[in-house]
Formats: structure tokens, sequence, C-alpha cells
């Protein structure tokens, strides 16, 4: 459902670069479905799932990414939390300078529960660079502030 809604403001030319942050598990039915489905919204949406490589690796295929997108051509990028969230890695994912995430999508977002913990600290400076959030969990938030 997630991924019809982004496509559908794909297709209007409202979001142009979609963060997925997902556990290991979900990582293929997130790509999958985003091939299966963008592409009826938007014929040049690109699905790209970085997990593995180096590091070098990850930050080159994100750069490239944002040179390359463009409202005409989309992108979505699909990660694990375990990337993201890594104190040394999470820089890659932070866009350049003058861009922003047209959406940062957590799933299984109670990961990020615990407001001291390296993976709460990760996404909160990636999504601060990030025009809209979706959070997606099956377990309850209890928010005292």
């Amino acid at each position: 459902m997630s991924i019809a809604s982004i496509g559908a403001r794909m297709r209007v030319g409202k979001v142009k670069m979609v963060l997925v942050v997902a556990p290991v598990s979900v990582l293929s039915g997130w790509k999958s479905e985003g091939d299966k489905y963008l592409p009826k919204f938007v014929k040049s949406a690109r699905v790209v799932k970085v997990h593995g490589g180096t590091h070098k690796d990850r930050q080159k295929i994100i750069r490239n990414a944002w040179k390359d997108c463009s409202f005409e051509r989309p992108y979505v990028i699909i990660s694990s939390w375990g990337l993201v969230a890594a104190a040394k890695t999470y820089e890659a994912f932070l866009p350049p300078r003058q861009h922003c995430w047209d959406y940062v999508i957590l799933d299984e977002a109670h990961e990020i529960r615990n407001h001291t913990s390296n993976r709460f600290k990760c996404c909160y400076k990636i999504s601060r660079k990030a025009y809209n959030r979706l959070l997606l969990t099956g377990t309850p938030f209890q928010n005292n502030r």
C-alpha cells in the first residue's frame, strides 16, 4: 500500500527520491513490490536495493541516484536498519546539501522507540533532511513527550 501511495505521488510530480529502511528479511519484498507496481505509475521509476558491499560502493550507488533522479525518473532506495543506523555508515544516506529526501519510510519503526539509541540518532539525522516521514509498525508506540 505504501508503494502505491508513493507511486501515485510520483505520477503527479510530487516525489522523486524515497528512502525505505526495513529489516533485512523484507528488503526483497519491498524491492519486488516496487518493481511490480511503480512502473504502473511512472514507467522510468527505479528501485534500488542498497545492502552489502563496501561503504564506498553504497555511497557511490546513492550519490549516482541523486545525480540521475528527476520527476521523470524517480528513485526508491531500499536499505536495512543495520546499514542505515550504523554510526559509521549512515552518512552515505544523507542527501547532498542542496537536496532532501521526498519521503523517508521506516518499516518496523518501533526500532527507534529508544531516543538514546544509535538507530534513533542516525534515523533522526537522516529524516531531518526529508520533506515527509512515514513510520510503519505493528507495535504500539508510547509517547511520553
